[in-house]
């Protein structure tokens, strides 16, 4: 661009070298500028890269808010802020299972966080009007106090039909709500209200206002997902936009967007089926045939109702076919038994029947003893002392009868003498007692002391 002759001062051009000098510094600030833009530019890159973490697919600031992207999947305004470990809770409760409890698996497979959040915006903003939720700041206790309490909706659609402005209008209302003849038609509070809880006795009705509550403190439980209360807290007390998103989330499952499992659509976790879908996905998972391992799976693990009810038809047919057969097996034991144990008793010579006799009789009477000591409330020792001459007793028996059987068995010719079950020797025993002692009204005083040593009177 510029050229050695033209920059030479011995040409004499002196206009021409002042203009190009100028047009020079111009270059070169204007490179300058360039650089410093691309170094500001790159330092604030590699800041957001720092500072925007991500969880669960959307970015996060340094606190652990989701930022703009999140909202605008969402399609909620940016001032409303969500904190991540509110739904990472949810999606850890909702998409886990719960050790131990038939009634609470796995609900989802996955589930769309930014359109939970939406559902939850537009069903709100039914209830609130766009004005409440648009207003400047966070929302006083006094504030939720007086905002709508209760509201009716389509729990398919999400769609609002009826708002009641008063927790007492809203109690009324929800225990007249005839739920047979609304179909697919709920009612509810708007937010979580512990004076509306089936577990306070307490039934004095007062407006919403602790609403970041779920009966544990907003914590995350094996059965509840933790809300992060804090984090929607100002330090006045007051209650972030944000927090009501997730108050309101709370309490209404049927905003989680997702891929339900069977479990989620019968527990009604799923808005996207209707309730005739649901009682039928009902009416298998509460049927006559008897449930294990691998109906907890499947109900688990299949999302779809058609692949389900094919499978459930192979399930109940296979099930029922496997306890008829083994029925039938317990049928055929306990006949077999009972047959052996007679031909026994009727090939035993009087000796052996009169051993056997004596000391079922004494172990009845010491099974009948040890009842009426716990009904007579005995003091500890002696009860012990019962209970263990009780034992005695059905050890006697039991290593007489394991004698008998040895030396019984060793004649091949013979009939057989199957093993005893303690357990049901035990439990017969008690039957016996029981009968024995049905018509026994006087207080216990069979029991005695002396020296030391117990004793039971005869």
């Amino acid at each position: 661009m510029f050229y050695s002759n033209t920059m030479n001062p011995l040409n004499g051009n002196n206009s021409v070298l002042q203009s190009n000098n100028q047009l020079f510094k111009k270059a070169q600030e204007s490179i300058r500028q360039q650089s410093l833009n691309i170094s500001m530019s790159t330092t604030q890159t590699t800041v957001e890269s720092k500072a925007a973490n991500t969880v669960l697919g959307y970015k996060v600031d340094s606190n652990g808010y989701f930022m703009s992207d999140f909202n605008k999947a969402a399609g909620i305004p940016d001032d409303f802020k969500i904190h991540s470990s509110t739904m990472e809770s949810l999606v850890r409760i909702q998409t886990q299972d719960k050790e131990n409890a038939f009634l609470f698996k796995t609900y989802f497979k996955s589930i769309d966080i930014a359109a939970t959040a939406g559902n939850a915006y537009r069903m709100l903003t039914q209830i609130l009007g766009k004005e409440t939720l648009e207003q400047e700041g966070s929302f006083s206790k006094e504030q939720l106090a007086a905002l709508p309490q209760g509201f009716e909706y389509d729990a398919v659609s999400l769609e609002v039909t009826k708002v009641y402005d008063d927790i007492l209008d809203t109690a009324v209302a929800m225990d007249r709500f005839n739920y047979a003849n609304n179909e697919n038609k709920n009612i509810s509070t708007v937010f979580f209200n512990e004076s509306m809880s089936a577990f306070t006795r307490d039934k004095t009705y007062l407006p919403s206002t602790n609403i970041l509550d779920n009966l544990d403190g907003g914590k995350e439980t094996n059965i509840r997902w933790g809300l992060s209360a804090d984090k929607y807290i100002d330090s006045d007390g007051s209650i972030t936009k944000g927090g009501l998103l997730v108050a309101f989330m709370n309490q209404h499952q049927e905003v989680i967007e997702g891929e339900s499992t069977i479990f989620g659509k019968v527990s009604g976790a799923d808005h996207n089926i209707n309730q005739n879908q649901r009682q039928e996905l009902q009416m298998m998972m509460f049927s006559d045939v008897l449930k294990d391992g691998e109906f907890n799976l499947k109900a688990a693990e299949i999302t779809d109702i058609a692949e389900f009810r094919q499978w459930y038809a192979d399930y109940a047919t296979r099930q029922k076919r496997k306890f008829a057969e083994e029925a039938e097996q317990r049928r055929e034991e306990q006949q077999q038994w009972e047959t052996d144990w007679k031909k026994l008793l009727e090939s035993l010579d009087e000796n052996f029947k009169s051993i056997l006799r004596i000391l079922t009789e004494k172990a009845t009477k010491a099974k009948r003893e040890e009842q009426r000591a716990s009904k007579y409330n005995l003091a500890k020792e002696q009860l012990e002392f019962l209970q263990n001459q009780s034992q005695k007793s059905m050890d006697s028996f039991m290593q007489f009868y394991q004698s008998l059987q040895t030396q019984w068995n060793q004649n091949k010719d013979s009939i057989k003498l199957p093993d005893l079950d303690r357990n049901l020797v035990q439990r017969s025993l008690s039957i016996l007692a029981g009968e024995n002692d049905m018509n026994d009204t006087q207080s216990y005083s069979g029991f005695k002391k002396k020296d030391g040593i117990f004793s039971i009177e005869a």
